[in-house]
C-alpha cells in the first residue's frame, strides 16, 4: 500500500475564531506549513479533514464533542485534549461558566480522558495540577502564540490618550467597579478616549472623558484589529479576585496589547504577579489609587515607551510558537498519515460515523 501525503495535525473547535483557538492554534498556521489545520466543530468538511489527520485535538471542549471523538475512534486516528483554563477548579466555584463546566469533575475528566493519546496544556501550574490529580500520563506544555506582526493603527497618532476594554463578561463588574472610576479620575486631568469592546450596557462620558462602544465579535482577531483602528494607547485587563482558576491561565493581555501597540495595566494577581519584575507591564491593587496611579505612568511618554519596548522583546522570546511547532512535528512523526490508497475509504467512514453519532445523540436526549 503506497504511503500517503504529510499528516497534519487537526484542531477542532467549537468557536475556531475566538481567542483561545486562535492564539494556541490560528497563530501556528503559517508557521507550520500546512502541518497544523483548524476546523469547526458542525463544519461541512469535517469528515474530509478528519479523515485524513495525522491526530486530532479537540480544542477545550472534552464532553463536548463527542461525534469527533466517537469518529476517531472508529476511524483509529490518536485523539489529544487541549485546555487553557482549569474547569475542575471552576467546577467548585459559582459563576456565569457554572453551567459550562458541570461534567468536569476530576473523575469524570480522569475517566473521559482515559481513551486520549495525550493531553497539551498551556502552562506548567495546570501540568502540575493534571499531574497532582493523575488525570493522563502524557502531558505536553502547549503555550499562547503572539501575534506575527503589530496590527494597524492610525496613519495619525490623535493627541487624546486612547484607553482600550477587551474583556470577557465575568471582568465587567470588575472595569465598572474599580478601572473605570479611576479612568474616570485621570480623564479629569487630561483627555481620555474610552473605547470598550463587547459591553453589554453603555458607559457614560465624564469630564475629559468621551466613550466610544465597539460591537461584540466572535473573533478575538477581528475584534482586537477594531481596537487598534482606534488608536488604543492603554490596553486595562482586571481580573476576578479569588477565582481559583487565575493561578493556571496565561499572561494573553500581554500578547493582546503588543499586538495593538499598548501599555497592558492589569489585575496584580496571577498569572501576571510573577511578571513583576520584568518591565513589560504595570500592575494594580483593587483600588481606584492603584489603578489610577498605574494609568497616569502609562499615559507617561518614557514609562509608557519603555514597557513597550521591553514588552516586544518579551513576546518575541516568550510567545514565538518555537515549542509549538516542535510539539506539532513531533505528533506527526508519532502518528503517521494514512496511506493515500485508503483515503477515499476513511472519508467515507468518518461521514458515516458523524451521521451515527448525531443520531446518537438525539436519541439520547429524547430518552432523557
Amino acid at each position: 500500500m503506497t504511503a500517503g501525503p504529510s499528516g497534519y495535525v487537526l484542531a477542532v473547535s467549537l468557536e475556531p475564531l475566538d481567542a483561545t483557538t486562535t492564539l494556541f492554534f490560528g497563530h501556528l498556521g503559517d508557521g507550520v506549513a500546512g502541518a497544523l489545520r483548524v476546523v469547526r466543530y458542525d463544519h461541512p468538511d469535517l469528515a474530509a479533514q478528519l479523515a485524513g489527520a495525522s491526530a486530532v485535538v479537540l480544542v477545550r471542549a472534552l464532553f463536548e464533542m463527542e461525534q469527533v471523538e466517537w469518529t476517531c475512534r472508529v476511524l483509529g486516528a490518536p485523539l489529544y485534549y487541549f485546555a487553557d483554563d482549569n474547569f475542575m477548579v471552576l467546577r467548585e466555584q459559582s459563576g456565569a461558566w457554572s453551567p459550562f463546566v458541570e461534567r468536569y469533575s476530576v473523575a469524570n475528566v480522569r475517566t473521559r480522558l482515559g481513551g486520549f493519546a495525550g493531553v497539551l496544556l498551556s502552562s506548567a501550574s495546570l501540568i502540575e495540577y493534571f499531574e497532582r490529580e493523575r488525570l493522563h500520563s502524557t502531558l505536553i506544555l502547549f503555550p499562547p502564540v503572539g501575534w506575527p506582526k503589530p496590527l494597524s493603527r492610525p496613519a495619525s497618532r490623535p493627541s487624546t490618550l486612547g484607553v482600550g476594554f477587551f474583556g470577557g463578561m465575568h471582568l465587567h463588574s470588575t472595569f465598572r467597579e474599580v478601572v473605570m472610576p479611576a479612568i474616570a479620575r485621570l480623564a479629569a486631568t487630561r483627555p481620555l478616549r474610552l473605547i470598550i469592546a463587547g459591553f453589554d450596557t453603555a458607559v457614560a462620558s465624564s469630564p475629559g472623558l468621551t466613550t466610544a462602544a465597539q460591537q461584540y465579535e466572535a473573533s478575538y482577531a477581528g475584534g482586537l484589529a477594531s481596537l487598534a483602528r482606534s488608536g488604543v494607547d492603554v490596553l486595562v485587563h482586571p481580573s476576578v479576585a479569588g477565582l481559583a482558576n487565575n493561578q493556571y491561565k496565561n499572561p494573553h493581555a500581554l500578547i493582546s496589547a503588543h499586538a495593538l501597540g499598548a501599555v497592558p495595566v492589569v489585575s496584580a494577581r496571577p498569572p501576571y504577579d510573577r511578571l513583576r519584575d520584568e518591565g513589560v507591564v504595570l500592575q494594580c491593587e483593587d483600588t481606584v489609587d492603584s489603578w489610577h496611579a498605574a494609568l497616569v505612568l502609562a499615559a507617561d511618554a518614557d514609562a509608557g515607551g519603555r514597557i513597550r519596548e521591553q514588552l516586544a522583546a518579551y513576546c518575541a522570546s516568550q510567545f514565538d510558537g518555537r515549542a509549538n511547532r516542535q510539539v506539532v512535528a513531533e505528533l506527526i512523526g508519532a502518528h503517521p498519515a494514512p496511506a493515500a490508497g485508503v483515503t477515499r475509504w476513511r472519508r467515507s467512514v468518518a461521514a458515516a460515523s458523524l451521521r451515527a453519532a448525531r443520531l446518537r445523540g438525539r436519541l439520547k436526549r429524547i430518552w432523557s
